[in-house]
């Protein structure tokens, strides 16, 4: 079995995150809603560079999991009160 990596996403990759953050996202959610609500959400309040600014914040660290060189997960973290928060771990399929 390979040896599992985190490591910090680089500013270079915000676009990798938003990708997997609205693919996750979709893939979670778009069978228990409307066709209208999902893309209301993901084109209003998901956006692309909505996420793409997200990653732009001091408050919030990305991480990606990966193995063997295959990325298995995103994890999101927000500084909030000198306390980091676990905000998301997004498993791929």
């Amino acid at each position: 079995m390979g040896k599992l990596v985190i490591r910090y996403a680089l500013p270079a990759e915000a676009s990798l995150i938003a990708d997997i953050s609205r693919q996750t996202f979709y893939e979670t959610f778009a069978e228990s809603n409307t066709s209208e609500d999902m893309e209301k959400f993901m084109n209003e309040q998901f956006s692309r560079d909505t996420l793409i600014k997200e990653q732009k914040s001091p408050a919030v660290y990305f991480y990606l999991h990966t193995m063997m060189l295959n990325l298995l997960a995103m994890q999101k973290c927000e500084m909030a009160k000198n306390i980091l928060n676990l905000t998301a771990l997004l498993l791929l399929k």
